[in-house]
C-alpha cells in the first residue's frame, strides 16, 4: 500500500476514481531542466579551466577543494535532473468520491482535502485562457479549486480538452448533495 492509499483510506474517501497527472507538472519539469543543465556546466566549467591553465591551482589544497565543489555541484545537477522527471511521473492528483490528494514530485502526499471543505471549482470563460509558449502552444484554461480555507490551487489544462477540473466538479457535486 502506497502512501496515498494510506491517506486516503485514513481520512475515508473511498475507491480510486482517477489518478490524473499534474497539469502543470511539464512546465515545472522544465524550469528543473534548465536548472539542472545551468549547474552541470558548472564543474564542466572547472574541470575546462583546470585543464586549460585557466586557473593557478596552487596546492593540493586548493586543487581538493576544487575536486568537491565539483562533486558537489555535480550532485546537485542530479538531483534537480530527479525532481524535473518527477514533476511529471510522481506529481499528480488522485480523485476520490470523498475528496482529493495532490502528490509533489517525491510522490509524497503534498495536500489531501475531503470535498466538503472545497468551496467551488471554476473554470472561466475560454476569453480568460492564457496562451503560453512562444511556439505555437495550445491555448490552455486557468482552473481554481477554491477552498473554505487555505490556499487554492490553480492549474492549466489544454482549452477543450479539460479533464481534471470537469470531473472534480462532478466529484465535489455528489459529495455535496444535500442527503435525501
Amino acid at each position: 500500500m502506497t502512501s496515498v492509499d494510506a491517506r486516503a483510506n485514513e481520512l475515508g474517501f473511498g475507491p480510486l476514481v482517477a489518478r490524473l497527472p499534474h497539469p502543470n507538472g511539464g512546465v515545472h519539469a522544465f524550469v528543473y531542466w534548465i536548472w539542472c543543465v545551468v549547474v552541470a556546466l558548472m564543474p564542466l566549467s572547472m574541470v575546462l579551466v583546470v585543464l586549460t591553465g585557466g586557473a593557478n591551482v596552487a596546492g593540493a589544497a586548493q586543487g581538493i577543494t576544487l575536486a568537491l565543489v565539483g562533486v558537489a555541484t555535480a550532485a546537485l545537477a542530479w538531483l534537480l535532473g530527479a525532481l524535473a522527471v518527477g514533476q511529471v511521473r510522481r506529481r499528480a492528483f488522485y480523485l476520490y468520491p470523498q475528496g482529493y490528494l495532490s502528490t509533489d514530485a517525491l510522490g509524497r502526499v503534498a495536500r489531501a482535502v475531503p470535498w466538503n471543505t472545497v468551496s467551488r471549482i471554476e473554470i472561466p470563460p475560454v476569453s480568460v485562457g492564457v496562451q503560453l509558449g512562444m511556439w505555437g502552444s495550445k491555448q490552455r484554461t486557468i482552473c481554481e479549486i477554491r477552498h473554505h480555507r487555505g490556499r487554492l490551487v490553480r492549474f492549466t489544462e489544454v482549452t477543450g480538452e479539460e479533464v481534471l477540473a470537469p470531473l472534480a466538479i462532478e466529484l465535489h457535486a455528489q459529495a455535496t448533495q444535500p442527503s435525501r
